[in-house]
């Protein structure tokens, strides 16, 4: 069974699929309550609940023992990045929204994953249960929790991770060796210090962080002074790693797809409307963050120039 999920994930465009069960996360609990009690989740409270479900995610889905864990290449040529504007967005947001191009390939492997034996069930997460994406995927042989704090793998770390949880008996993956090494490229790489070179991540000082996820509309005045060009999202630690260096472009339609700003001025992201932040990025997760919140970051960048 498992050589046939892993076919499909491959026919649906899928970079890796790898198998785990549901069993706890004992170790990973410890570090993220850690992670929490120093504050490193910034505003997030959102990661404060479900937390039962977080380690133990045999609760996540009834009667769902093990995890198909699948990974989605996003990166793309370099050559697509405008220099038209000194503004910068994140590689990840450069494509159509990945909730979505995921979910629709989860939904069909999952459909697949039913056929494989009488009342199987199955469900999809990508990026929107409490679960430990990353963990999961490590402990599905998928890669290791870089000193990024991301997963990285022998092919980079420019991957969107997705799960199809099942009822369906599968035989786990072997988890895969830490190769970090001795490397401190990301760490040393991040603007404003955020990495702590064990993998573990501090949000209050992450520019990825700062200019998505922050409640508060204004940048903090700290970040500020680190912020370059950054208007969603950050790169550094990903585009200092080795792994990264020579990673495979995506082969996903929807992530190659030419955004309507990409030939944009900084004249031109300045003077955009409401209206048109909806038009443009209706298939995009730059919505996400809301017309205020991106002039404010647009702004921010303005006040220093770049």
């Amino acid at each position: 069974m498992e050589s046939a999920i892993r076919k499909k994930a491959q026919e649906l465009g899928f970079s890796a699929c790898g198998f785990t069960d549901c069993s706890d996360l004992q170790r990973e609990q410890t570090l993220f309550e850690r992670w929490l009690s120093e504050g490193c989740q910034a505003d997030m409270a959102y990661l404060e609940r479900y937390t039962d479900i977080r380690f133990h995610p045999s609760l996540l889905a009834e009667g769902c023992t093990h995890v198909v864990v699948l990974l989605l290449n996003y990166h793309r040529p370099e050559r697509d990045f405008s220099s038209l504007s000194s503004y910068r967005v994140a590689e990840y947001a450069w494509g159509c929204d990945y909730h979505r191009v995921m979910r629709e390939k989860l939904h069909a492997l999952a459909q697949f994953v039913r056929t494989l034996g009488e009342g199987v069930r199955t469900r999809c997460c990508v990026d929107t249960a409490p679960v430990l994406e990353k963990a999961l995927a490590r402990r599905a042989g998928l890669g290791w929790r870089g000193k990024n704090s991301l997963l990285v793998t022998e092919q980079g770390s420019k991957f969107f991770i997705g799960e199809v949880f099942t009822s369906l008996s599968l035989h786990s993956d072997a988890p895969v060796a830490n190769a970090c090494g001795s490397c401190n490229a990301c760490v040393e790489a991040c603007p404003a210090g955020a990495l702590s070179g064990t993998g573990t991540l501090d949000a209050r000082r992450c520019l990825s962080y700062q200019t998505i996820e922050r409640k508060n509309l204004s940048l903090p005045a700290e970040m500020q002074e680190v912020q370059g060009a950054a208007v969603f999202g950050c790169d550094a630690c990903q585009n200092a790693c080795p792994y990264n260096q020579n990673a495979p472009v995506t082969q996903v339609a929807e992530f190659l797809q030419t955004p309507p700003w990409v030939h944009w001025t900084d004249a031109d992201w300045q003077s955009l409307s409401a209206a048109d932040f909806e038009r443009y990025f209706a298939d995009s997760v730059l919505q996400r963050i809301g017309y205020e919140k991106l002039m404010e970051n647009i702004r921010s960048v303005g006040k220093r120039g770049v």
